[in-house]
């Protein structure tokens, strides 16, 4: 849908009083009434009657001396401005007048549309008093998407450029890229029909900021205009999303239907969006997005901004649309120093404060500049207007001795799950793991950046220790690892086993596979005691198994799986199905802990809970943990916690019998001793290994 706004110069006649006069007793039925209101009430009728059809309104909404104000609303497809033209010539000749001269024909925005619509109601209502069918109108254009909570939806009209070789000077002038000089040949190839049909191709513009990626949109969508691919230059440019806020389903659709015709441009993820959970399959402006995407893609211009360093989950994103619609990738150009100082002064000759521009200056901040592109003349722009404002505008503040000292404050941690999993006790096989794979993602990702050659490996994974090892805890950790490195699209862990993967009857098992690859999209799908689909006593465990394998493949770019499970039951699962091993790339063993490192957890616990250990402690529960670490089944951290939580029980029974009910001292309160610890603790364990033994010697 297009929106312009229409001046008409009125015959010469008009700007004599006596001619209005005149005119108003011809058409008037009250002599009373306002001839200018009766002038505006008698076109607009006229135009409601030219205008019956569903793609077209026009409506007069001002009268000040010989120009008549319209503003018009349409849907057509072909043809726009001889559409209106025609329309407008009609119904004026229903007036008096003849001779009528279309001063000036703009687009405008939507708001700007229904802002001159609102001011005719708000000033006089004869333009639109009794008229159900423009009420209707007026209706159907409503913008509420341009003020919905979830996201932000900029509106701009590109000023039009006169030709071809215009737009290949300002190509030139913004050093574009050769995909976008590519792409300028298709558009003006000589074979291509000259009408709107429809929109053949999308495309996707990656540049270095919002400002450098809104000129190549902008020299783009002239060009479509000027050969009729666009009915307009207007552009919808969402971003600044807020994901926490509930999206409105039908403003988001109004968007799209009010874009036919016209262009909406997509910014992949805002430049602040640090939150890691949020889940692209989830999240309600992605969902309606594709759907509104593939449901107008053939009359509305979809572009999507790739802002590098800050669309995380652009590939993410775009991989949604790679069967259903076609995107062309157009990419920031790079130029000479000459060509950035070039557009540069361009740029601060039309400022407000061009008469500060000194030149060996502008030269100094270019030079600062690593990269001669479109951002750099953009990043310079932007200081030098502040440098200005308040050092030679105002020059009393340059030296601004008074300025607020803000004090540094600690820089957040880049990645906080990474130290944390650095923090843990004991591991060292693990967390070596874990640093090569995060180094073979970046340096994959590196490789693509520099278009060098890329391995497409396989990212799942499979866990074997004991109990207590910590596999659940290093998988929670490595959702956010991989999410704060770009390696996933969000922290999501989802955590099942088997009663969540087999169904108890035919037909049910399948769906409940897929709806747990569905639910990790973007994260991590943790799979414990997967051996356990092995054991199953029916065939719906090889069910889930063949399932897993081929839901694995499916979803190998937006779902990671670990597996996790005893060390010898984990070789039985593997071997259940062929394609299992093939598709896991990693493999970690998680060590039991030493008696040093139970020890180190030991005192970690108690600490974190804000108990102390006498000295006599620690010689007690190493003899404790020497008697079970030796049992496959002890529990690792599992027992330590198991050991802490009965001490402080027993701590809290000796404490109540030795000072009864009186006031305890903080030392009192919080000291474990070599009492609070219990070595039968152990006994279970003692005795199967007794077991064992007997059963051996027998």
């Amino acid at each position: 849908m297009i929106f312009y706004k229409i001046d008409v110069d009125l015959r010469a006649e008009m700007r004599d009083a006596a001619f209005i006069n005149k005119f108003a007793l011809e058409v008037a039925k009250e002599n009373d009434e306002d001839p200018c209101e009766k002038f505006l009430k008698k076109v607009n009728k006229v135009l409601d009657n030219q205008t019956s059809k569903e793609t077209l309104v026009i409506q007069a909404y001002q009268l000040k001396e010989t120009v008549l104000s319209l503003v018009c609303g349409c849907n057509v497809e072909r043809e726009v401005d001889k559409e209106i033209l025609g329309a407008l010539d009609n119904a004026l000749k229903f007036t008096i007048l003849k001779d009528v001269k279309v001063d000036c024909m703009e687009e405008i925005t939507a708001q700007a549309f229904v802002n001159y619509i609102n001011l005719a109601e708000t000033s006089s209502d004869y333009v639109m008093r009794g008229n159900k069918r423009r009420r209707r109108w007026i209706d159907e254009f409503d913008i509420e998407y341009l003020r919905d909570d979830a996201y932000q939806a900029k509106e701009y009209v590109f000023d039009k450029l006169e030709d071809q070789a215009a737009v290949l000077a300002e190509a030139k002038k913004i050093m574009a890229d050769e995909t976008l000089l590519e792409e300028l040949k298709y558009i003006y190839c000589a074979e291509n029909c000259r009408q709107f049909y429809g929109v053949p191709v999308h495309y996707k513009v990656v540049a270095s900021s919002r400002k450098s990626a809104l000129k190549i949109i902008e020299v783009l969508v002239c060009a479509l205009s000027q050969v009729n691919r666009l009915l307009g230059n207007r552009v919808n440019y969402l971003c600044d999303y807020e994901f926490d806020n509930f999206i409105d389903e039908e403003n988001f659709e109004s968007l799209f239907e009010k874009a036919q015709g016209a262009t909406t441009v997509v910014e992949l993820f805002n430049a602040d969006e640090e939150d890691n959970t949020v889940s692209f399959a989830n999240n309600g402006f992605w969902k309606y997005l594709e759907k509104n995407v593939v449901r107008f893609k053939k009359k509305s211009l979809v572009i999507f901004v790739e802002l590098l360093g800050k669309s995380r989950n652009a590939k993410r994103v775009l991989n949604r649309y790679a069967e259903k619609i076609d995107i062309v990738e157009i990419k920031e150009g790079v130029g000479s120093a000459q060509d950035v100082e070039d557009f540069l002064m361009n740029m601060l000759a039309k400022s407000e404060y061009k008469d500060f521009v000194n030149k060996d200056e502008i030269k100094d901040m270019l030079a600062e500049e690593k990269v001669h592109n479109l951002t750099a003349a953009y990043d310079v722009y932007d200081r030098w207007n502040e440098n200005v404002l308040k050092e030679k505008i105002y020059p009393a503040y340059k030296p601004l001795a008074n300025k607020l000292e803000v004090k540094a404050t600690e820089p957040k941690e880049k990645n906080a799950s990474l130290e944390e999993l650095k923090s843990l006790i004991g591991l060292a096989p693990v967390k070596g793991v874990v640093k090569q794979m995060v180094a073979t993602y970046i340096m994959q990702r590196a490789r693509k950046s520099a278009g060098l050659k890329t391995d497409n490996f396989s990212r799942h994974m499979i866990f074997t220790g004991n109990p207590g090892a910590a596999k659940t805890t290093v998988a929670r950790l490595l959702a956010g690892i991989f999410a704060t490195e770009g390696i996933t699209a969000s922290a999501k862990f989802v955590e099942c086993g088997r009663s969540d993967l087999v169904g108890q009857y035919v037909g049910w098992t399948a769906p409940a596979v897929k709806e747990k690859f569905k639910e990790a999209r973007g994260g991590i799908l943790f799979i414990d005691e997967a051996y356990a689909l092995v054991e199953s006593h029916n065939s719906f465990g090889d069910e889930a198994i063949n399932t897993i394998v081929q839901e694995m493949e499916n979803h190998r770019d937006d779902v990671i799986v670990i597996f996790a499970g005893y060390p010898d039951k984990m070789k039985d699962f593997l071997n259940k199905n062929e394609g299992l091993r093939s598709r896991i790339a990693f493999h970690v063993n998680f060590p039991d802990y030493s008696v040093e490192e139970l020890v180190e957890i030991l005192k970690l616990m108690t600490k974190q809970q804000g108990y102390k250990l006498h000295k006599d402690v620690i010689a007690k529960v190493e003899k404790i943990f020497a008697s079970v670490c030796k049992h496959p089944e002890f529990g690792n951290g599992r027992f330590v916690r198991n050991m802490v939580e009965q001490a402080i029980m027993k701590q809290a029974v000796r404490v109540f019998d030795t000072y009864g009910k009186k006031k305890y001292t903080e030392k009192q309160l919080c000291t474990l001793t070599a009492e609070d610890f219990d070595e039968n603790i152990a006994a279970p364990f003692k005795e199967m290994q007794a077991v064992k033994r007997i059963g051996f010697m027998g």
